[in-house]
């Protein structure tokens, strides 16, 4: 295990669901983490394709196209999180993860951009946290 200290935070998208659902068991928790993360301003570096997950989860949990695409547009304007592209490197980078962790696509997408970033993960997912603290 790395045991360099990690600048960088990746969050998984169960954290940034539960942050908007408020009948999620732990949605005051993932809102403390948000909250923290954003006061204290650390990098927080995402995929992109977690908006469309967030904002996919958020609508069939909440039947609110007014909660999905306003929860889309606070965490775009998140000043100190980063989303990034998933590009060539990161897509075979996950390729090879993928192999590894035996995650769900978006999970080793995130699991990927974690490693690739040398970012602490943070998942409410216990394979997606179980994957990241094996290989990290």
């Amino acid at each position: 295990m790395n045991s360099e200290k990690k600048s960088n935070t990746t969050i998984d998208s169960s954290i940034l669901v539960s942050m908007f659902v408020k009948k999620e068991e732990k949605s005051n928790e993932a809102r403390s983490i948000v909250h923290n993360l954003v006061s204290q301003n650390v990098s927080v570096i995402l995929p992109n394709i977690v908006l469309i997950e967030v904002v996919s989860a958020i609508i069939r949990r909440t039947r609110s196209k007014e909660i999905a695409l306003s929860a889309f547009q606070l965490l775009k304007g998140i000043p100190n999180f980063k989303f990034i592209n998933v590009d060539s490197n990161l897509t075979e980078y996950c390729c090879k993860i993928a192999v590894e962790a035996k995650l769900k696509s978006l999970d080793t997408i995130i699991l990927s951009t974690a490693l690739m970033h040398n970012s602490k993960l943070l998942s409410f997912d216990k394979a997606l946290s179980e994957a990241y603290a094996e290989i990290s």
